[in-house]
């Protein structure tokens, strides 16, 4: 059977190369060449067969050498990406099939393509090819050492060659490694402290880039397989943070940047608590001479940002929003480049730090330095990339420009935004870009401005799939309807007043308790009567209240008290109006009880009682 599949994978092969006739003479571009581009399939197909083979344990113990040669020497080094992948899967269902029993005979031929290189007979002809093997076989050795026990001197052998597979310059190869290294480490905990010092040393002394980058993912997989507490135990913190503060080493400042980047990839958030303390050296790493240094600080930095939670943000915000104060041009710029990588965070962390990044990012445009403002257009752009909508990412350059240029660009982004029809939900990063643009226009003198800003405003709690992910740009907003609603334009004040009734609808009175004071003040105050009508008001509402109507005045006293916050003289207009109407009211009680007792001395007829002030209900019935 096996042979019978080889015969058809070798067949399959040999179709797909294109058969070019030599005439003299002639000569065929490579686009003329006709190639299937189904081809791959039969080849697919019979690594599907093999694994389906290996499931079922339909090959006996000894032909197992001769299989997982033919996976690599073929499959692996396959020109499709869909063939290497089966392959990859079938070499993986043989290693897990046949267990312990299968590891002696399959790890020989892999540990002898390991060492062997380009020079085993199962290489590829091309260096690539030999990548996508090495990238295959690490994989299916790690999976196979798995069956090993703890004790058996293989395991400390394949741990040993995975190690060396590190120097590898090839991503892929790296990140394999990386994936299969922590259980193997568990095993072999004893030699711990000899293999952390090996990989710090290529890390920090390594002579070339993909040596010190494949240290950086062996050290971080290695720290996950001893456990947390190996980070302090071999003082592993320690050299770090020595190499990332380096001035004159610029490799070793390079190799500790990877290891941060990958121990928070590898660690994830149990990472976090070491951040704060690296946050300093990360800084200074992003106003480096070196662009090498720079750009490990970035993809540090973005892996950082990545895995942080509600918490890290907390913690490190501070520090970044305080270097936006900073005198030196430098320290600007990382904390720029810092906070445009907070775009990476996770969604719920976004949504809670954009608010404070994005106007701080706005200051950066007014600064004095070039490479200020190029930073901080550079970090609206890392915000703007991680935007979900399609609407507003097909809007992001617009949004771009207006954020950039206020007073020519913002028309017309506000004309986009008006003129688009969405279809999906708007997200954080989309709401961070659109709130500043829509704050700066409803300050603007432009009544068109003013009404189109008023206008998405309102319309904008329908497009939100949270409503909550508004809520802190409520500052920002609000004080700028408050101050639209008294524009001298009717027009403008419709808009405004439908945009803060929109989010007041959709966020509940309660989050809107001083700007509803404030209307009820303004609606008072704003009738043509001033202070006078006030007071005719309160006094008409006392005559017309009882006894047991006292807490409506006492009420009043109240919201007069605490509007005196926001407009001192409509508050004091109140106050006067109520101890008018107090006045007012203490004399109708004195007069009607003077009245009813002159009124029962002459007898007068129950009829006429009628005419009296409702302010008092005699206690017994009239004799006659």
């Amino acid at each position: 059977m096996f042979t019978s599949l080889q015969d058809v994978f070798i067949g399959a092969c040999e179709e797909t190369k294109a058969e070019v006739v030599a005439t003299p003479g002639v000569f065929l571009r490579e686009d003329e060449v006709e190639v299937d581009e189904n081809a791959w399939v039969p080849r697919e197909g019979v690594m599907f067969a093999l694994q389906t083979a290996a499931g079922l344990e339909a090959f006996p113990m000894e032909a197992l050498g001769q299989v997982i040669g033919f996976i690599i020497r073929h499959g692996m080094s396959d020109e499709s990406t869909e063939v290497r992948l089966a392959a990859l899967n079938a070499a993986n269902t043989f290693a897990d099939t046949y267990g312990a029993g299968g590891v002696a005979v399959m790890l020989p031929v892999m540990d002898a393509f390991i060492e062997q290189g380009a020079e085993s007979e199962l290489a590829g002809p091309t260096e690539e090819h030999r990548d996508h093997q090495r990238e295959g076989v690490v994989v299916v050795l790690g999976t196979l050492a798995k069956h090993l026990d703890a004790d058996d001197p293989k395991v400390s052998r394949t741990v040993d060659t995975l190690l060396e597979a590190l120097d590898t310059p090839s991503q892929a190869v790296q990140t394999a490694v990386a994936k299969c290294l922590p259980p193997l480490i568990k095993a072999v905990k004893h030699r711990g402290e000899e293999i952390v010092p090996v990989l710090l040393d290529k890390l920090l002394h390594g002579d070339t880039f993909g040596v010190r980058k494949g240290a950086s993912y062996g050290l971080a997989s290695t720290v996950k397989g001893l456990g947390l507490k190996s980070l302090k135990a071999l003082n592993i913190m320690q050299a770090l943070e020595a190499a990332a503060a380096s001035k004159k080493d610029i490799n070793a400042k390079q190799g500790a940047l990877f290891a941060f980047e990958n121990m928070c990839l590898t660690l994830g958030r149990l990472f976090e608590p070491y951040v704060i303390k690296i946050m300093p050296l990360l800084l200074a790493a992003f106003g480096d001479g070196k662009t090498s240094v720079r750009e490990a600080a970035q993809g540090a930095a973005r892996a950082i940002m990545r895995n942080l939670t509600g918490h890290g943000v907390k913690m490190v915000m501070p520090s970044l929003l305080a270097g936006l104060d900073e005198f030196h041009w430098r320290s600007k710029v990382a904390s720029i480049v810092m906070l445009g990588s907070m775009a990476y965070c996770a969604p719920r962390q976004l949504a809670q730090c954009l608010p404070q990044i994005v106007p701080r990012l706005l200051t950066a445009f007014s600064d004095t330095h070039t490479k200020v403002r190029a930073a901080g257009k550079a970090a609206l752009q890392d915000i703007g990339s991680v935007i979900r909508n399609p609407e507003i990412a097909a809007l992001n350059k617009v949004l771009l420009s207006a954020l950039t240029k206020p007073v020519d660009k913002t028309q017309a982004a506000l004309d986009a935004l008006g003129s688009t029809s969405f279809v999906h939900a708007i997200d954080p990063p989309s709401l961070a870009l659109i709130v500043p643009i829509v704050e700066r226009a409803l300050g603007f003198r432009s009544t068109a401005t003013k009404k189109s800003a008023a206008l998405i405003v309102g319309n904008m709690l329908s497009l939100i799939a949270d409503p909550k992910d508004i809520m802190p740009y409520l500052d920002m907003l609000v004080p700028q309807l408050r101050a639209t609603l008294v524009d001298p334009i009717p027009n403008v004040r419709a808009e405004a007043a439908r945009a803060l009734g929109a989010l007041v609808h959709g966020l509940g009175e309660s989050e809107f308790v001083e700007t509803l004071a404030w209307l009820q003040v303004r609606q008072l105050g704003h009738v043509g009567l001033g202070w006078v009508g006030l007071c005719v008001r309160c006094v008409r509402a006392c005559v017309r209240a009882s006894v047991h109507r006292l807490g409506w005045l006492v009420s009043w006293v109240c919201v007069a008290r605490r509007l005196l916050a926001f407009d001192r003289c409509h508050a004091v207009c109140v106050l006067v109006g109520c101890v008018v109407a107090v006045c007012v009211y203490v004399c109708v009680v004195v007069v009607g009880w003077q009245c009813r007792l002159f009124l029962s001395r002459v007898l007068m007829p129950p009829p006429l009682t009628c005419f009296l002030p409702c302010v008092y209900t005699p206690a017994e019935p009239h004799p006659l």
